[in-house]
């Protein structure tokens, strides 16, 4: 499978950043410790925001088809580049709908060899129902279903054109996600726990029939809302997909697998913006497969309107 195929894996968990967390509080401590998590998610008392997010990953190495590390062999560089713009809206009290339109570039180097390209990625369109909100029963967590839809608005690998076909930014397919939150409040703490399933169509490449395997996301993340409404948060995640079928027959060791741990941090910047900064790390040692590995750092400004 192309790498481009799983770059930034967390397109299937675009539903989750656009949708994730609670938006009641145990009031303010809630609302802030979410925006830590996920700063594309309303909170409860807002409307509609804006944002948009820079990101920058080192691939450092990758795993192999049997789940093994392997750093990145002497001449050898993969930096992914990204940049989003995204927005959500309150359709009425428990919903809302997101849009998130990624740019992203590489650049590769083999010995004697590199490569930059980028362009366009996959547009993603994403909703979330709370039926019960954080905090709102003490005997049951907040509870919502969240999905999402993403469209391949980018390059796909056949099409790519660079030596290291480092222009190709999307999967070539549409994607469709189903998932399900179950979360809490315990004073100024959040606690979350998603689980997410991604489907895609097939397609035809170069007179081959290819169909990704279904691809599973796992999430839970931990929050602290500070008084002066900064929050910091941690969030594991682990995505899985399963062997993709090519012309009707499964392909064993086309499987996918990869965990990453994430720490933000975020700030309110007076009363309508806010700022986010993350840490990422994907290098877990037998715990991946199929899929680079390496550090992500990202920042994310966000407007809202009440």
């Amino acid at each position: 499978m192309p790498l481009r195929a799983s770059r930034f894996t967390d397109r299937a968990l675009l539903a989750v950043w656009l949708g994730l967390t609670p938006a009641v509080a145990a009031a303010q401590a809630c609302c802030s410790g979410a925006s830590a998590i996920t700063p594309g998610r309303l909170a409860l008392h807002e409307d509609i925001l804006a944002g948009a997010a820079v990101k920058a990953a080192d691939q450092l190495g990758s795993y192999t088809p049997a789940a093994a590390y392997v750093g990145a062999s002497r001449g050898a560089y993969e930096v992914d580049l990204e940049q989003d713009v995204f927005a959500s809206a309150r359709l009425f009290d428990r919903a809302q709908l997101s849009l998130l339109l990624p740019v992203v570039e590489t650049y590769r180097a083999v010995p004697a060899l590199s490569d930059f390209g980028g362009g366009l990625g996959d547009l993603n369109l994403s909703g979330r129902y709370d039926f019960i909100d954080a905090g709102e029963s003490l005997r049951w967590p907040g509870l919502a279903v969240l999905v999402g839809v993403t469209a391949p608005t980018g390059r796909p690998p056949e099409k790519a054109t660079g030596v290291l076909a480092s222009d190709s930014t999307g999967i070539g397919t549409w994607q469709f996600t189903l998932g399900a939150a179950a979360e809490q409040t315990f004073g100024r703490w959040l606690v979350n726990v998603s689980a997410l399933a991604t489907e895609r169509l097939s397609r035809s490449v170069d007179g081959v029939h290819e169909l990704l395997g279904p691809q599973f996301t796992f999430l839970v993340a931990g929050g602290y809302a500070f008084e002066n409404e900064m929050a910091v948060a941690l969030v594991a995640s682990y995505v899985v997909e399963l062997a993709a079928t090519i012309d009707g027959q499964p392909a064993p060791g086309t499987e996918h697998q990869l965990p990453s741990l994430t720490l933000s941090c975020s700030t309110p910047l007076g009363e309508s913006f806010r700022l986010q900064a993350s840490v990422g790390d994907t290098l877990w040692p037998s715990l991946g497969r199929n899929q680079p590995a390496g550090l992500t750092l990202a920042v994310t400004l966000v407007r809202v309107w009440t």
